[in-house]
Formats: structure tokens, C-alpha cells, sequence
């Protein structure tokens, strides 16, 4: 009998102490055309954002992604491991505190969570998605706006190509007028200087030629 109750004991301890394991189940829709308000357990609503206890000891949070549900992992506290040891009630997911050398004394005693300062992991995942959608909004963001900044740039860059080119070309064009202006110029002194030239030889040509006739006779 002894043996059979210290055994017990110890599958109760393990069971309060192991049995933490976890399961995700994704959000049922039970009417596509009807927006979800919750989850379904059992053949009953959940609202989101809400946390109960199964008939199967488990610990479950309704999330927008769906429903998480753990082995209760509520452990018993408050009393001296070394006198007294915890037995956990499946059945109604409780606990009794008893005494090593005499387990039908009980031991005060008192619960809490064993991952207290844990966040739940489909909130987090909610969370997650939340910062991905906004890192990614934040990201379009930063790339729309390189992207005007670029064209921008690329914009005034190529006006300012232009106006330089345009600058080079009247620069250019004038220069080549001046040029073809002087050409002219100094094509028609020449012609000038060559046609009194010729006139002035011609002219003094008919003199010496008069002179040589008005001898003769």
C-alpha cells in the first residue's frame, strides 16, 4: 500500500512539474462570409484577447492568428520542499500539499504560474506580424522616398547638362560668328587693298603710257 501511495506521489509531482507542452491550432472560420470575433474550443466561442481553463487542464489564449493552448503550468509554492511534497489532481487541475513521512497530513500551501513574466506566444505572434507590416510600410516608405530623390537628383542633373550644353553651343556659335565675321572682314580689306592696288598700278601704267606717247610726237 505504501508503495503504491509513494508511487502516486511521484507521477504527481512529475505530471505538476513536466507536463507544460504546448499546441497552436490557426483560426477556424465557421461562416467564410461572417468576420471571426473569436475562437472555437469545443463547440464554444472564445473572444480574442481572452484566456480560460480546459476541462482538459489546459491553459488557452484566443489570438487573431488562431488559439494556443498549454498543459496548466500553475505549480504549487509556499511550502518546505524538504517536509512536504505537491501532488497534482488532473481531474479538477488542482493541487494538495502533503507530508513526505505522512501524506495524509496536508501542508499549507499556496499556487502560481510557472512562467509568470512569459508573454503569451500568439499575442507575440500578433505583435510580430504587427512590427513586420510596419517595418515593411516603413521600408516602401523609405524607398518611395529615395526613389522621388533619385529622380530629382537624375532631373536637376540633366537640366543643369543642358543648360551647359546649350551655354557651350551659344558660346560656340557666337564664337564661330565672330570668327566668320572677321574673316570676312579681312577677305574684303585685302580685296580692297588689292583692287586700289591694281587700280593705282593701272593708273599709273596709262600715265607713263601717255607721258611716252605725248614724246613721241
Amino acid at each position: 500500500m505504501a508503495f503504491i501511495l509513494n508511487l502516486t506521489v511521484a507521477f504527481g509531482v512529475f505530471i505538476a512539474t513536466c507536463n507544460a507542452a504546448c499546441h497552436f491550432d490557426r483560426l477556424q472560420l465557421k461562416n467564410p462570409f461572417q468576420v471571426p470575433t473569436g475562437c472555437w474550443y469545443e463547440d464554444e466561442l472564445h473572444p480574442f484577447f481572452t484566456r480560460w481553463i480546459s476541462d482538459h487542464c489546459e491553459e488557452c489564449v484566443c489570438g487573431k492568428r488562431g488559439m494556443e493552448c498549454c498543459d496548466h503550468n500553475t505549480i504549487a509554492v509556499g511550502f518546505n520542499p524538504k517536509i512536504c511534497e505537491s501532488i497534482f489532481i488532473k481531474e479538477n487541475c488542482t493541487f494538495k500539499v502533503v507530508r513526505r513521512k505522512n501524506p495524509e497530513v496536508s501542508c499549507p500551501f499556496k499556487t502560481e504560474k510557472r512562467n509568470s513574466d512569459s508573454t503569451d506566444s500568439s499575442d507575440s505572434r500578433d505583435s510580430r506580424d504587427s512590427k513586420d507590416r510596419h517595418d515593411r510600410k516603413d521600408s516602401s516608405d523609405n524607398r518611395d522616398s529615395k526613389d522621388r530623390h533619385d529622380r530629382k537628383d537624375s532631373n536637376d542633373s540633366r537640366d543643369s547638362k543642358d543648360r551647359h550644353d546649350r551655354k557651350d553651343s551659344n558660346d560656340s556659335r557666337d564664337s564661330k560668328d565672330r570668327h566668320d565675321r572677321k574673316d570676312s572682314n579681312d577677305s574684303r580689306d585685302s580685296k580692297d587693298r588689292h583692287d586700289r592696288k591694281d587700280s593705282s598700278d593701272t593708273r599709273d601704267s596709262k600715265d607713263r603710257h601717255d607721258r611716252k606717247d605725248s614724246s613721241g610726237y
